[in-house]
């Protein structure tokens, strides 16, 4: 299983419209594992959205509108093209440091307990939706490698036995 999902991720990322059906299914899959309860997992889907807005009223009265531009040409992209903030112009800047944040909103929110870490996954899901509408979607070649990076990763982090390999036993 690791090694489809090594082999055929990068290749479904080479088309954009498969690409952001993959990331926001990737999206749901985690909100689905993290609150089996659906209330909770709507509470921060409508976080999400309206933390969005808020973003988005914000950049309206900080910038013009020459800097925001118009979302991909995607179904998925025009689903969130009213609420996650798309940049034109000045969108390597802003977007690098968002991936930042991103990260380390991922890290805050594996750290945290309770409420706070429903608190800290709003924004960091939120900026995810950001960077990837705004860079990753249209950087497939950066993409791939960040997700092939992501994916060693996580399967190092739940199986450092391998897939098929049993857990280390010690004899004391």
């Amino acid at each position: 299983m690791g090694a489809i999902a090594v082999a055929y991720t990068p290749e479904m990322l080479r088309n954009p419209g498969t690409a952001g059906w993959l990331f926001y299914g990737g999206l749901i899959v985690l909100l689905l594992t993290n609150f089996r309860r659906w209330k909770m997992m709507a509470s921060v889907a409508a976080g999400v959205v309206a933390f969005g807005y808020l973003v988005r009223l914000a950049a309206l009265t900080i910038w013009d509108d020459t800097i925001l531009g118009a979302a991909n040409d995607t179904f998925v992209s025009r689903l969130v093209d009213d609420w996650v903030l798309i940049l034109g112009a000045r969108q390597d800047v802003v977007t690098s440091y968002a991936f930042v944040a991103a990260v380390i909103g991922v890290l805050g929110v594996i750290v945290t307990k309770r409420w706070w870490r429903v608190a800290s996954l709003i924004p960091t899901i939120y900026l995810a939706i950001f960077v990837w509408e705004n860079k990753l979607a249209l950087q497939p070649s950066v993409t791939r490698q960040l997700l092939f990076g992501g994916v060693l990763m996580v399967m190092m982090a739940v199986r450092p036995q391998g897939l098929l390999g049993t857990r280390r036993v010690e004899i004391t």
